[in-house]
């Protein structure tokens, strides 16, 4: 079986879109899971969005492994994976989007509608992928909230914690 491993770091964006979902869909092509690696405060909602349409969309199976931080949009790809991993020391960020609008009044009405839209989205897929209620995801993100991967686990957020191995001792050569 061919190891398929993928990082996504930075922020995401329609800058990294195309470069991501290519990578993901070549990944596809052959057989096995593929693993990405997600160390990401966050970014765009619909590049987000897109992003989790085409892991959700593979023929293999997906492992996310969440690395130094997974914010906002980032913890939400975090949850694409078929099996989903934090590493001991990553913190995972939940919050309110933020909405920019320089529109005239009625363009922004349309915007902010769009805006709560996706936000529903965010909360329902968040809510299906752990253990819970929709209610306690809006709440969860009503304020800036820090998990710890211990707290992620205990509220289904991620399947497993990757723990650092026990450091090797080495003796000089004499």
């Amino acid at each position: 079986m061919t190891t398929k491993t993928l990082s996504l770091t930075g922020e995401i964006s329609s800058d990294n879109l195309a470069d991501t979902v290519s990578s993901i869909k070549e990944a596809d092509r052959t057989k096995g899971p593929t693993t990405l690696y997600i160390s990401s405060a966050g970014g765009d909602v619909i590049a987000g969005m897109a992003i989790w349409d085409i892991l959700r969309s593979t023929i293999n199976p997906i492992i996310t492994i969440g690395l130094g931080e997974v914010g906002s949009m980032a913890a939400l790809l975090l949850q694409a994976g078929d099996w989903r991993i934090m590493t001991k020391n990553t913190t995972m960020l939940l919050h309110d989007g933020q909405v920019t609008m320089q529109n005239k009044l009625l363009d922004s009405k349309v915007h902010l509608t769009e805006a709560l839209r996706q936000h529903d989205i965010y909360i329902t897929l968040m809510a299906e992928r752990s253990k819970l209620t929709k209610k306690k995801v809006e709440e969860l993100c009503s304020k800036e909230t820090y998990l710890s991967a211990e707290e992620a686990l205990k509220l289904g957020l991620v399947d497993e914690i990757r723990n650092p191995r026990p450091y090797k001792t080495f003796r000089k050569r004499r």
